[in-house]
């Protein structure tokens, strides 16, 4: 420890000297080293991290990121650049000057500083809230009389739809969105969906503090804890229901690409008629239909039908103030992080308490979060407008070529998959298109004007990816990694190494791009046509390669818990994946210093070029990935 202090006063010796004397120039005795500030930077992180009493080649996981297990303190990387990109983000919007801007900028800035006025936001109290709830019909745990004198009228879908109305999301009984096509890119479709919960019904903890948390919120707007907790205890028996019949995230992924999941409107009826979703598609969603199109004859594709069929039954049997307190609670737990400082403790407690990665969030996260759900277009063009440096994205592009020829290397030497399905593997590496930022036309501020007055402005999003995003992903529906302009100024640094920047940046992307030969991309082809490409010798042949791969771990043993890692069938795909990313990112990096020569190393490790990368890329995708849930996640991490 003594001498890790040592290493990082002479770092900041160094640092001082060059920040207060920026003409001078350093002349080391190694002049292989880089002194800039951010290589400066990342060597002592670099040094936070490692084990040094460990020897490498004995174990190299322990040697990277011994101190930061030992501290329970790993590095995140897309944490980090959250946090950074949204810094960026925050500054850039508080240098505005709103009354200088186009209509979209001055309505994008005034939400922001609204959104941060925790004075007044603190003297209107929950006024804003308690105006939406009646502007709802009211809610039966205050004993409204608004509610109950129209409660033989009640129904559920009239929520929705004014819900919807006054710009409250609607997905706590059916999710609908209007996205592309998993099976024809060309054309949107609506997807029928279950909602996302939030609960393990499985964890007596965590539904302790949502009790909690129900009746705390509830009992602040003024009901006796008794009537609360009655009330509660009846919706929180409810959305059990609901969670109980919800698929899992498995098997509802699964669920998307599988053909039974077509139907017509006609179809749904059917599935469940106890739902009007003639009411539901023409008033809720609010969409042009063209008129010789009846809407019964419509196609959508229904994520969860055995959701849909069960809460079909569920919405006739339980009592309608019931499904009133559900809908109001859901619209409450959405709008309390908009509130005071007093409302906003009680949820701060209840996630602290069931989430283990959940951190306190400052007010202009939260702030900013809105615009990034609400104004996702405006805040995307702005960033766009005020950035224009563009040597790290050409410098990321140069980097993704040089990954796509080395998959294309490893591809060309697969022996268990048949040549034509190499082949077509190969032509797909090759056409897989780069989506990064917006088109020219979305950065016309009439443009952007005329957009954000229209309904359906948000689809327009499917044209490129939002620059104010913070995403890194594969899809396979057109054959295209969308990467934001945000996350490259977040996670790429220009003036370090490459070896760091392969070894971290690379490394996500390499496990992007290897989507393309997963089980979802085997069912989209060079062009994102649906349709599966590969064929039985090629499916057979990845079989037999896990089975082999399972046979050879088979004797490691987890040392914390005595369970043989190939007990963990399910994370042997992963230890494939691992093991072909970080080939084909390193290949990439040998390639790209062959072409550009030997890269610098880091004052104050000792390391080559490439063991700088092993102990980026460790530091970067293995911590970023870590479990908090599972207590041998970070010894399961070792072996990976």
């Amino acid at each position: 420890m003594g001498f890790i202090c040592v290493i990082l006063l002479l770092l900041l010796i160094v640092c001082l000297y060059y920040l207060f004397h920026p003409e001078y120039k350093c002349r080391s005795i190694d002049e292989n080293k880089c002194y800039n500030k951010e290589c400066i930077s990342s060597a002592a992180s670099i040094l936070n991290t490692l084990n040094t009493n460990i020897n490498p080649c004995d174990d190299f996981y322990e040697y990277s990121c011994g101190n930061s297990i030992d501290h329970r303190r790993p590095i995140n990387l897309m944490n980090q650049s959250h946090y950074n990109s949204g810094l960026q983000l925050k500054n850039l919007i508080e240098s505005l000057i709103d009354d200088k801007q186009p209509r979209y900028i001055q309505n994008l800035v005034k939400y922001y500083r609204s959104c941060l006025d925790e004075d007044l936001i603190g003297k209107l109290d929950v006024k804003p809230l308690t105006d939406i709830i009646g502007r709802l019909r009211g809610w039966p745990v205050l004993n409204s009389t608004q509610w109950f004198s129209n409660a033989n009228h009640y129904h559920w879908l009239n929520t929705y739809i004014m819900m919807r109305e006054i710009g409250i999301t609607a997905n706590s009984l059916i999710d609908l969105k209007v996205e592309k096509d998993v099976r024809n890119s060309s054309r949107f479709i609506a997807h029928i969906d279950q909602p996302v919960f939030n609960i393990n019904i499985t964890d007596n903890n965590q539904l302790d503090q949502y009790t909690k948390l129900m009746v705390t919120i509830a009992t602040m707007m003024g009901v006796y804890e008794t009537d609360a907790r009655n009330e509660w205890l009846s919706v929180l028996e409810f959305e059990m229901k609901l969670i109980k019949f919800s698929l899992s995230s498995k098997d509802h992924q699964n669920n998307t690409y599988h053909s039974n999941s077509y139907m017509k409107v006609s179809q749904l009826k059917s599935l469940a008629p106890n739902i009007n979703w003639i009411q539901f598609f023409t008033e809720f969603v609010r969409q042009p239909i063209e008129n010789h199109v009846n809407i019964s004859d419509l196609e959508v594709i229904v994520l969860a039908p055995n959701y849909i069929k069960e809460l079909n039954q569920i919405l006739v049997k339980t009592d309608k103030k019931v499904l009133a307190n559900y809908l109001i609670w859901k619209v409450i737990y959405q709008y309390i992080p908009l509130l005071g400082r007093r409302w906003r403790e009680p949820l701060e407690t209840y996630l602290l308490n069931t989430d283990p990665n959940y951190t306190k969030e400052n007010r202009w996260q939260t702030c900013l979060k809105q615009l990034q759900t609400y104004m996702p277009l405006a805040l995307g063009n702005i960033y766009l407008k005020h950035n224009t440096n563009r040597k790290s994205e050409i410098e990321v592009i140069s980097m993704i070529n040089d990954i796509k020829e080395s998959f294309i290397e490893i591809v060309d030497k697969y022996k268990w998959m048949s040549d034509g399905v190499k082949s077509k593997a190969n032509e797909k590496i090759k056409l897989m298109k780069l989506g990064i930022g917006f088109p020219q036309d979305v950065r016309d501020d009439n443009q952007m004007d005329n957009w954000l007055t229209h309904i359906l402005y948000h689809l327009n999003l499917e044209r490129g990816v939002n620059p104010a995003d913070i995403i890194i992903k594969y899809r396979g529906e057109d054959n295209t990694l969308l990467i934001s302009n945000l996350i490259i100024d977040g996670l790429y640094r220009e003036d370090v190494p490459m070896s760091l920047n392969f070894g971290s940046f690379g490394v996500l992307i390499s496990e992007q791009m290897l989507n393309i030969l997963s089980e979802v991309g085997r069912l989209y082809d060079e062009n994102g046509v649906y349709g599966k490409w590969w064929d039985t010798v090629s499916d057979n042949g990845f079989d037999t390669r896990i089975k082999c791969f399972h046979k050879k771990i088979k004797h490691f043993d987890d040392m914390t818990t005595g369970m043989h890692l190939s007990d963990r069938y399910k994370l042997i795909e992963k230890y494939i994946t691992d093991m072909t990313l970080l080939k084909q990112t390193l290949m990439a990096y040998r390639a790209h210093t062959k072409q550009m020569g030997p890269q610098l190393g880091l004052i104050g490790l000792n390391h080559t070029s490439e063991q700088l990368f092993w102990i980026s890329a460790v530091n970067t995708y293995y911590n970023d990935r870590l479990d908090y849930q599972d207590n041998n996640s970070y010894d399961m991490m070792k072996y990976r």
